[in-house]
């Protein structure tokens, strides 16, 4: 948005003399250079009071608030008259001349300044318009007519201009809008879709000039005006504190208004970055234009939808990027913010306009946000200031009225979780829900203003309000227990989980159903509603014969314990379910707190985390909770959400310690609802057969990452069962190394291409081969080989064992100076590196291992072999027991390596 190239303004007695202004970098130029007025002070205080005006009532002009800067003691009097080589800028005392035109006198109690269009000779606006300038300040069309054009906190002053002064330069920037105040409609000329009338602007360098020329005078100097250069200080300053804002002007049958009002600043912004308020976001669909509605240059349509976010500190916006980046993070694909000239005009909307706009949608009346512009320092990027800390409160974006989850640092010891809690409540008032000392966290039941209240006390990390979450709901063994398409027809786990205790977050189970088996138990109940303990919506029961049905489920023999954190019924948010994150945090406490190893949970749920959560990455209570259950030894898998977006918009499943669970359909292609991004797992979930809940023999089908994750936690079972005490951390190693690699189709941006596999074969029980890195380089390049241990004929190491693998890729890197290849050692012409430890028994065949490889380091990749090494004319002869290759792996570091024509791999010959 460039600024107006401002009118050339002569002032009487001076024909040989003007003074011109121009925008951007343009130059201040005179003709007859002659000094043609001075200032006489009576009173010298009074052009203190000029330019001591604080900030807000300086002389910048805002580009939406016409306020002339003319200030003078109410006793003052200051009259203009010619002067001979007077320095711009200088005062001299002068004696006034009888110069009524141009005459400056107190005006006592007036409200403003005063400006009269003079003698009958005076170029005039249109006639019958009328504007007005703030509260209780207006001009109407006429002579002798004054026009308020400002008023300056208690200081007044009446102007009166010369007669001849061009009123084309005023109706060419003036600003006008309705007056404050008006009670009646035929008070106020501008309704609200006429705002061509309402977008003039009365530009601050005509009235920087115009002050120049009625204080200080004009001389042949380019430099500023002592005026000029005071607005423009006030705004350099103002543009590294301020981004500009607009406000919702009206609304009209699914449309609303948009643009600046009296406090945008478009030039120097109007709001200080440290304040929150929402991003205007737009997504332009070249929609049909509303009918009833004239569109111009000041009044636009954007051809498409306007919405808002919720509240973030100007400052958060570090750029055009990142503020288009939150837009398409809360309303989808081709959101982004929207700008100063988004309006578009003419019959064909071919024309760029800008200050407002119309757009689809409906926004609360008197919203303020965020918008950019393009071509001026007004954004909040252009600010400086510290990033703010997470707000203390957190509303929900589907919240559960009146009830709340509140957050203790991380550091609370657990004992103290209880008597803090009673203290808070004594405090501020509320009920106690659920006291989780595991988490740090407790629930309670209360109002807006003591859950408001509670956060800002400084025990407390975060108050968040309760929400309401939503289920993420599957043929599917037979799948995962080979490593390709087309199916066999067969499921044939290594183990059936027995011994494992899988704890289900869910509605319960319907116990009797067969494929339960006498398995299926209720530990605990976090809905208590009704009384009602077993399942009475069914997808509870799902889940659980996915995880360990007897015919259905991946761990046919595990024990399944229903945690009930879902109910029955539907509400608002939901349905077909009833679930609350605080119900989520407290069975996952309760877990962390009272499970059986070996164990594993399942969360078939997920919850928004809430912009302020995402933005800032801060722990939701349920990725808290998830967190300790993890670390008192329970691996937790979660569906990563049915919504096709990234899964790091739901909770638990975004956090770091969670095994995140995304589905595919039978042809291997991730499922067009499921999740993607933080995906650490797929597996089948698309049309899988489940346990019904009509009858204790009646299955059914379903679809949905819900199906996909209890999967996980059956395969996660038949690991536990070999591997009693691995940590999560080991078992998520096993789950993704053992996985098949890119397989999945459209896997979505950032998500882990693994596709859940469950050994078909038996562990091996024998020892495995293994190798050790022997000497490193300073230039990179790595000796591994042999040493004292190394069985090449029988193993030497037990397949039970977890060490690293050794992965080479074979690139025909050429042998490094100082190196001659020989039978022992030859040179592996690539590249090697280590895997994470892995047990050995997880390395069920050559191609497995060869996947884990290509999972962890990319295609071509493979486990590194004993006759890799190569020596002799052109490296054409394989060596044995050592080699040379590039790479950099600590000395003494013991690594599996395969052997073709032995028996020592760990999973046999």
């Amino acid at each position: 948005m460039a600024r107006r190239r401002m009118t050339r303004v002569t002032l009487p007695n001076a024909p040989h003399s003007t003074c011109a202004t121009t925008s951007g970098n343009s130059r201040h130029t005179s003709r007859a250079v002659r000094p043609i007025t001075s200032a006489w002070v009576l009173i010298p205080a009074a052009m203190a009071v000029v330019l001591a005006t604080p900030p807000a009532t300086s002389a910048v002009i805002r580009p939406r608030g016409a306020v002339l800067l003319a200030a003078v003691a109410a006793t003052a009097s200051i009259a203009v008259a010619p002067a001979s080589n007077s320095r711009r800028g200088s005062l001299k005392r002068e004696r006034p001349g009888p110069r009524p035109d141009t005459e400056l006198a107190s005006l006592g109690g007036a409200a403003g300044a005063v400006v009269s269009s003079g003698s009958a000779g005076a170029s005039r606006c249109p006639s019958s318009r009328r504007i007005a300038f703030g509260s209780g300040l207006q001009w109407s069309e006429g002579a002798a007519k004054p026009l308020y054009i400002g008023r300056m906190d208690g200081l007044r002053a009446l102007e009166r201009l010369p007669s001849n002064l061009p009123m084309r330069a005023l109706s060419s920037c003036y600003e006008a809008r309705p007056r404050r105040g008006v009670s009646s409609p035929g008070d106020n000329p501008f309704p609200e879709n006429r705002m061509k009338d309402t977008r003039s602007r009365l530009s601050k360098k005509f009235y920087s000039s115009l002050l120049t020329a009625l204080f200080l005078g004009c001389s042949g100097s380019e430099a500023p005006s002592a005026v000029e250069t005071l607005a423009t200080s006030r705004e350099a300053a103002t543009a590294v504190r301020l981004g500009m804002t607009w406000t919702v002007l009206g609304q009209q049958n699914g449309y609303v208004h948009v643009g600046g009002d009296s406090q945008s600043g478009p030039y120097s912004g109007d709001t200080a970055v440290t304040q929150f308020q929402p991003i205007l976001c737009v997504q332009v669909d070249n929609r049909a234009a509303p009918g009833g509605i004239a569109f111009d240059f000041y009044n636009g349509w954007l051809r498409g939808e306007v919405r808002a976010t919720p509240p973030v500190p100007g400052m958060l916006l570090s750029s055009q990027a990142q503020a288009d980046t939150m837009c398409a993070d809360n309303f989808g694909s081709g959101w982004r913010m929207a700008e100063f000239h988004d309006g578009r005009y003419r019959s064909d909307f071919s024309a760029g306009g800008g200050w407002s706009f119309w757009g689809a949608g409906q926004l609360p009346a008197g919203t303020r946000f965020w918008v950019a512009i393009k071509d001026q320092p007004a954004n909040p990027w252009n600010s400086a200031g510290d990033m703010p800390t997470t707000v203390k409160f957190i509303p929900s974006e589907a919240p559960v009225p009146g009830q709340f989850i509140v957050m203790f640092s991380e550091s609370t010891p657990s004992d103290q979780i209880t008597s803090l809690a009673n203290n808070l409540i004594s405090a501020y008032g509320g009920s106690i829900i659920d006291v989780l000392p595991a988490a740090q966290m407790f629930t309670f039941s209360g109002s807006d203003a003591q859950a408001r209240a509670m956060s800002q006390d400084s025990r407390v990390e975060s108050v968040e309000q309760d929400s309401y979450g939503q289920e993420y709901t599957s043929w599917n063994q037979d799948r995962v227990d080979q490593r390709n398409l087309p199916l066999d027809g067969r499921f044939t786990p290594s183990n059936n989980g027995s011994g494992v205790n899988i704890y289900i977050l869910d509605t319960g189970f319907r116990r009797t159903h067969q494929e339960f088996g006498g398995r299926a138990s209720q530990a605990v109940d976090f809905i208590r509603f009704l009384g009602q303990r077993d399942d009475c919506n069914g997808h509870g029961t799902a889940v659980g014969s996915l995880a360990g049905g007897a015919t259905l489920g991946v761990a046919p023999g595990a024990n399944l314990i229903s945690v009930r954190i879902a109910g029955c019924g539907g509400n608002a948010y939901n349905p077909a379910i009833s679930v609350f994150s605080s119900t989520i945090v407290a069975g996952l406490n309760w877990v962390a707190m009272f499970h059986t190893k070996p164990a594993v949970a399942n969360v078939s749920y997920g919850f928004p985390p809430g912009f302020w959560r995402r933005w800032f990455n801060s722990a939701t209570p349920m990725d808290r909770a998830a967190r300790t259950a993890v670390r008192a030894g329970v691996t937790v898998i979660a569906a990563a959400g049915n919504e096709g977006r990234n899964a790091d918009r739901s909770s638990p499943a975004r956090d770091g310690s969670v095994i995140s669970v995304s589905a595919t359909d039978l042809n291997d292609q991730r499922a067009s609802f499921a999740n993607y991004g933080k995906v650490d797992l797929f597996a089948p979930g698309v049309s899988v057969q489940i346990a019904s809940l009509a009858s204790d023999t009646q299955t059914t089908t379903g679809s949905g990452t819900s199906y996909a994750a209890p999967m996980v936690a059956g395969a996660t079972a038949v690991y536990l069962h070999d591997h009693p005490t691995a940590s999560p951390q080991e078992v998520r190693n096993s789950l993704q190394n053992g996985a098949t690699p890119n397989v999945v189709g459209n896997a979505g941006s950032g998500s882990a291409n693994r596709l859940l596999y469950v050994s078909s074969v038996m562990p091996a029980t024998h020892a495995g081969m293994t190798w050790v890195s022997r000497q490193q380089r300073t230039d990179g390049v790595v000796l591994v080989g042999n040493d004292s241990q190394t069985n090449a004929y029988n193993g030497d190491t037990p397949a039970t064992t977890a060490l690293p693998m050794l992965c080479l890729l074979v690139d025909n890197s050429p042998v490094p100076t100082g190196i001659t290849p020989s039978f022992n050692p030859g040179w592996a012409r690539g590249q090697v590196r280590t895997t994470p430890p892995i047990r050995g028994t997880e390395l069920v065949s050559r191609a497995a291992a060869d996947s884990i490889c290509a999972a962890n380091f990319g295609t071509g990749w493979r486990m590194a072999e004993f006759h890799d090494g190569r020596y002799g004319a052109a490296l054409s002869s394989s060596g044995g027991w050592s080699y040379w290759a590039r790479g950099t792996i600590p000395v003494g570091t013991r690594l599996w390596v395969a052997i073709n024509d032995q028996t020592a791999n760990p999973w046999g010959r």
